[in-house]
């Protein structure tokens, strides 16, 4: 009797163990996936009160959609792309948006890294006017549409002086250059600026793919990791100036075989120096670049001097939403994607304007 007792008591203690056990590893996982953290790129205005209440709106409103299912914490954790794909990395974020390229290069570091993080939502923007179509480079010349969709550009960015521009400005960008369609890829351009004979020599340069001499007219270009300013025009250049005995290498290679015609930096730092009249630059970046006291050198040439866009680059990928897959799993990134671009469809998304995403699309 005594015997029996013992083992139902011991059959008692190990059935109690085993459910705190089972209890304790379900509430693990429930926890794990009880905060959803997303990190969002802080938006584009002046205004700094209305970023948190844009942040706020943002998390109440997907919240509604997306139910009790998981809880949602919006942040403004970061706005560096490498650093949001090393929180995700480490499982301090669970989403974050972040450039095509950055994504790229990080995953190439290691497999574990590829194997961890994972695309899941595509961003869209709205396109600019005369850039609708997913067009690439042909052959540099006036027919190409890098060229001759660049040159319209061109002209309806010099309709007026930018210090003069009276186009509203909707909080974050001009609408008068964009159309209504909308994307998911984004351009590099390639500025040129001076009199008009110096513009003239370097067109001339490009059209005779003759790289020394377009080179000597000065380029200011972006860091390394950049797409639009860097990555973007370098394979245009490669593309573009093959001459056996005149082609284009490398960024990396002319920088360091030839420093003197080469700067980091931005527009401004073309326009304000007659050592460098060619710049690399983001598509469409005075769009967003509203013409206050302390943006007009950004766009505002010497005296008789003009700028323009000589070309636009191939496409690239718009930006894209990841997650850590150990932490997120398959269900709770669908319920994501769909929450978001139900968010976007119903016109609810505050936030996504203020930084160019118009709207999303599950990643393919």
């Amino acid at each position: 009797m005594r015997f029996k007792k013992t083992i139902t008591s011991s059959l008692l203690i190990l059935t109690s163990l085993t459910f705190l056990s089972l209890s304790s590893s379900c509430n693990k996982n429930r926890e794990n996936n009880d905060v959803i953290n997303i990190s969002l790129i802080s938006p584009w205005m002046e205004d700094e009160n209305k970023p948190e209440q844009i942040r706020k709106s943002f998390e109440s409103k997907l919240q509604a959609i997306i139910g009790n299912k998981v809880k949602i914490k919006v942040s403004y954790s970061s706005d560096d792309y490498l650093v949001n794909l090393q929180n995700i990395n480490k499982g301090v974020v669970d989403l974050a948006f972040v450039s095509h390229s950055s994504f790229e290069n990080y995953i190439s570091e290691n497999q574990d890294k590829s194997n961890r993080i994972k695309p899941i939502i595509q961003t869209l923007t709205k396109s600019f006017k005369y850039d609708t179509d997913n067009f690439i480079y042909v052959d540099g010349t006036e027919n190409d549409k890098i060229i001759s969709n660049a040159k319209l550009q061109s002209e309806l960015f010099n309709e007026k002086r930018y210090s003069e521009w009276d186009y509203p400005w909707n909080g974050s960008v001009y609408e008068y250059f964009y159309d209504d369609k909308l994307v998911d890829f984004q351009r590099g351009i390639i500025w040129i600026s001076g009199t008009d004979e110096v513009r003239q020599k370097i067109i001339k340069a490009w059209n005779e793919k003759d790289w020394k001499t377009f080179r000597s007219f000065g380029i200011v270009h972006g860091s390394a990791d950049s797409g639009s300013k860097y990555l973007l025009p370098e394979k245009l250049l490669k593309k573009h100036f093959n001459k056996n005995d005149n082609a284009f290498s490398s960024l990396a290679s002319e920088i360091t075989n030839h420093s003197n015609y080469f700067i980091n930096g931005k527009t401004k730092d073309m326009l304000k120096n007659n050592h460098f009249h060619i710049c690399f630059d983001n598509e469409g970046s005075y769009s967003w670049t509203q013409n206050t006291k302390d943006n007009i050198n950004k766009y505002t040439p010497l005296n008789n001097e003009k700028m323009e866009i000589l070309a636009l680059t191939d496409p690239l990928q718009y930006n894209i939403g990841v997650v850590n897959i150990n932490k997120v799993n398959s269900e709770i990134q669908n319920l994501i994607v769909s929450s978001l671009i139900q968010l976007y469809t119903s016109k609810q998304d505050d936030w996504g304007k203020t930084v160019g995403f118009y709207g999303y699309a599950k990643y393919k």
